[in-house]
């Protein structure tokens, strides 16, 4: 089974950076590729979502394979459209940056019946737009860009790009080889997300051919969830929040439309939205689009992975599922909770407790280890003797953590959870005002930066779930130490796990399993 992630727009793209966050978890499956599409390059979401996608990469170099039975970092990632030297995302676009819509249409060169139609459906301001950041809430015009689509991947055609070229190459060979799975993900209020959805599923089928049966597609639409103020001087062509109510809507008969008339193109679609949407600052596009993480974009990870999770030969009902709160406000309901999580295979107790493994390893290496391991001044390794397990299994071996390649091993586990990880499940719970109850927010400490970065109290060790039992636990780390020393003198699957600092991680984990089990009667 081949899986495929393709987010369209600033929505997509903070989809993927919580499905990368789940992965490093060990939630995801053993390989995903991923594409972006957004003409917006620039926009602060996609910068930061590139940022986890590097630094989860390289941590994926550093531990992939060699934890073990531990899925942390587990998931190969594949960026389709390469970038980077293959070390990054890279956005594909529909359009050239700066190009006026016009000229996407070929508009001068229309005959005058033409040119009437055109004049028709689009406006003069949307006529003249500059696509430099994207499509700003106007899906009608990325439907149009994205009618060229079947042309993109064709070898020789003047049209051809050398990216879908690629993706077209690639998904073809795949199939050929057996069952492939891609889900599209954005929003349909948006421009770009709200644009992709039906062009790209009907071309990836015409490439399936008859190969049709191995393909499935799956859609995370998500509605509403953010809102902005209307701004006195923001451009007339911007996007306006006012409108994604009724973008909403005519998305929703557009799609019904299509089951309606047996054109309908997907084996799923999954609908995801909040009635609150979350006040976010005004952007038309650029570095100024940077919303924080919100929990919508937790579902739609979840979604995606809990989509690559269902049995082979499942998935091809092309049913529809819906997810949002229950607007019981007298009764104060409307929350998320892990109970609230809606998912359709992955078993949910599961999903809680690698959440809480991750989150418990992490706290002690950022909170505990870190300045140890990384501080050429510490006692650890000064007189590596003074721990007695540390001496024994890297210092006395030739394994040592603060020599190459594992002192860059743990940098990189370092940056991912200091400077990543915790701060978007910080966002997270910031998104709607103490309605998400999943981690206890009271645990995440900020720290400000340059770079700003979060940790866990440690204090707190024994109350990482919601709800804050406001009486700290000074011994907790104590404890957890304690089952690090138990991991080493057991030797539990040392033959398993790799040498250094992937080794290191894989005593963490076995650590925080069992600080579970001790301290988390449940999970």
């Amino acid at each position: 089974m081949k899986n495929y992630v393709i987010c369209a727009g600033g929505s997509g793209v903070r989809a993927l950076e919580a499905a990368l966050h789940l992965c490093a978890a060990g939630l995801g499956p053993d390989e995903v590729k991923v594409l972006v599409i957004d003409p917006d390059a620039s926009n602060g979401n996609y910068t930061r979502t590139n940022d986890v996608f590097t630094d989860f990469r390289d941590c994926c170099d550093a531990y992939r394979g060699k934890l073990g039975d531990e899925r942390f970092f587990a998931t190969k990632l594949t960026a389709l459209a390469g970038g980077n030297g293959g070390s990054g995302l890279q956005a594909w676009s529909p359009v050239n940056n700066g190009q006026v819509f016009r000229d996407v249409l070929g508009f001068d060169i229309l005959t005058p019946q033409q040119q009437d139609v055109a004049r028709l459906m689009f406006t003069e301001a949307e006529m003249n737009m500059k696509l430099n950041v994207g499509f700003k809430g106007h899906p009608a015009l990325g439907a149009a860009a994205l009618a060229l689509l079947p042309l993109y991947g064709v070898k020789n055609d003047p049209h051809a790009d050398p990216v879908w070229t690629g993706v077209a190459a690639q998904l073809t060979t795949d199939l050929s080889n057996g069952p492939v799975r891609v889900v599209i993900v954005g929003s349909v209020f948006g421009g770009t997300g709200a644009s992709v959805f039906f062009p790209l599923a009907r071309r990836l089928r015409e490439l399936a051919g008859a190969m049709i049966g191995n393909l499935q597609i799956a859609v995370v639409a998500l509605a509403p969830y953010f809102t902005f103020p209307v701004l006195a001087d923001a451009a007339p062509d911007g996007p306006d929040a006012r409108k994604f109510p009724i973008a909403t809507r005519a998305a929703a008969e557009f799609y019904q439309h299509l089951r309606s008339t047996g054109a309908w193109p997907f084996d799923a679609m999954f609908w995801l939205g909040d009635d609150k949407p979350a006040d976010v600052v005004y952007g038309d596009g650029g570095e100024h689009q940077k919303n924080k993480a919100h929990f919508i974009d937790l579902l739609a990870g979840l979604t995606c992975l809990d989509y690559f999770a269902q049995p082979v030969g499942a998935g091809h009902g092309g049913n529809c599922y819906f997810a949002g709160p229950d607007g019981d406000e007298a009764a104060n309901q409307n929350v998320t909770t892990w109970d609230d999580i809606p998912l359709v295979t992955l078993n949910r107790e599961e999903i809680r407790r690698k959440l809480l493994r991750f989150a418990l390893a992490g706290a002690m290496h950022v909170g505990f280890f870190r300045e140890m391991l990384e501080n050429p001044q510490s006692d650890l390794l000064r007189r590596p003797t003074a721990i007695p397990w540390y001496f024994e299994r890297f210092s006395q071996t030739g394994h040592r953590l603060n020599a190459p390649p594992h002192n860059s091993y743990i940098t990189s586990l370092s940056r991912f959870i200091c400077l990543r990880h915790f701060p978007w499940w910080q966002d997270v719970h910031s998104s709607a005002s103490g309605r998400v109850q999943l981690l206890n927010a009271n645990s995440i400490v900020h720290q400000d930066g340059p770079p700003p970065a979060a940790s866990l109290d440690l204090r707190r060790l024994t109350n990482i779930l919601f709800p804050d039992m406001s009486s700290p636990d000074l011994e907790a780390v104590h404890r957890f130490f304690t089952q690090t020393c138990i991991r080493h003198k057991a030797r539990v699957g040392e033959n398993a796990a790799g040498d250094g600092a992937p080794a290191y991680l894989a005593t963490l984990a076995f650590a925080a399993s069992e600080f579970i089990r001790k301290e988390y009667p449940g999970v």
